[in-house]
């Protein structure tokens, strides 16, 4: 019986539902994509290929068709981006609140753009 009582012990603890695990990322809201792969051209960058409806994304300004260029996330040194790995890579490390500013092209002119995450969860 103590032997029952133990096992029962054990169940009881792998039984019980884990606590809720959560980890913030902050969302940002846009699709992006190789410049080079999206129009055959010599660019670098992410091109924008889509901006979600009031996203952080679309506070910012950023529209589908720019070309982000470089990316100064969390206070850090501006990065140059070559792809749009390079800016997710980049991006990826804001939490919810954080800002990065984006150099963007758009069509002849270039500015920049302040992003904000918002709370977001995998």
């Amino acid at each position: 019986m103590a032997a029952m009582d133990g096992l029962s012990r054990i169940e009881g603890v792998f039984m019980r539902p884990a606590p809720p695990h959560t980890v913030l990322r902050g969302f940002l809201g846009l699709e992006l994509e190789d410049a080079r792969g999206a129009r055959r051209s010599r660019k670098r960058g992410a091109r924008v290929r889509s901006v979600l409806a009031g996203s952080p994304a679309a506070a910012a300004g950023l529209k589908a068709g720019d070309l982000v260029t470089a990316v100064r996330a969390g206070g850090g040194q501006s990065q140059t981006v070559r792809s749009a790995t390079d800016t997710q890579r980049a991006l990826s490390r804001l939490r919810p609140g954080a800002e990065a500013k984006l150099s963007v092209r758009r069509g002849a002119g270039a500015q920049t753009l302040l992003l904000r995450a918002a709370p977001g969860s995998l």
